[in-house]
């Protein structure tokens, strides 16, 4: 199922081709991915770089098609695993920030930002794909006061800075954004 599933979903289909192409940009390199969920399982064949370290986060839930991981939530990490601050070249976060399934408050946001800020080296790149469908004023995400003055956006391997993907049969609306770290 987790092949079929980067196939014909919408937004997988996009991703996928991200995922390769980050393998394809790191000479060496180390790459966190957010969340573990059954699709996951082929990211690691999708970056097809044996250079590159992938690693995952999750506080749930465990697998074994990585080369490292990181049992805590985002806000967690730093303080659970010190030794990985400045670590990281990429990070995905696919679904997890800017969700409609996950809500984070005001204060919660804050912190998960300031883990990734200290998880990745300088100059590295956080991807960041959500929906931003949540109309809640205190969980939703303000890019200008969280994001923007940590991370510049950028065009990233031919995309473009936020990359925009509807799904056809849904319409669901789902934001890739480049953010490279100040």
């Amino acid at each position: 199922m987790s092949r079929e599933w980067w196939e014909t979903v919408t937004d997988r289909i996009f991703l996928k081709e991200v995922y390769k192409d980050v393998g394809k940009h790191l000479d060496n390199g180390k790459v966190l991915d957010i969340g573990v969920e059954y699709y996951n399982s082929v990211c690691k064949e999708l970056i097809d770089n044996e250079n590159v370290e992938y690693w995952q986060l999750d506080p749930n839930k465990t697998s074994n098609t990585n080369d490292g991981f990181l049992g805590c939530t985002m806000q967690e990490a730093v303080s659970k695993y010190p030794l990985q601050k400045n670590s990281f070249d990429v990070i995905f976060d696919i679904g997890v920030f800017c969700w409609n399934g996950t809500r984070f408050s005001q204060t919660s946001q804050k912190e998960y930002v300031e883990n990734i800020l200290s998880l990745l080296k300088d100059g590295s790149v956080w991807i960041l794909h959500g929906d931003s469908i949540e109309d809640d004023p205190e969980y939703m995400v303000d890019f200008e006061k969280t994001i923007y003055p940590h991370f510049d956006l950028i065009d990233f391997m031919g995309y473009k800075q936020i990359e925009t993907i509807t799904c056809p049969t849904h319409g669901t609306v789902w934001e890739v954004r480049f953010l490279r770290k100040k």
